[in-house]
């Protein structure tokens, strides 16, 4: 009987251990860097332009940007 009941503790313990690990695995939240910033394309008089904001660390594309077509200086 002793020894069942040592064998359920250390059986409740561990599991109690392994749950509180990997709940904060769970929350913890990863920002991720907008360092790196490709033109993908160029603004002109007549066409918007695009650009690209990839995280520096992981390489995932988190944003995409319009760029406003560039007024002539005639106009």
């Amino acid at each position: 009987m002793k020894k069942l009941v040592t064998l359920v503790l250390r059986a409740m313990m561990l599991f109690s251990a392994v749950m509180s690990v990997t709940t904060l695995a769970k929350t913890t939240k990863y920002t991720h860097p907008k360092e790196v910033i490709k033109v993908v394309k160029k603004a002109t008089c007549t066409e918007d332009g695009k650009v690209t904001y990839t995280c520096k660390k992981c390489g995932k594309l988190l944003k995409t940007s319009k760029v406003k077509k560039v007024r002539s200086q005639m106009e």
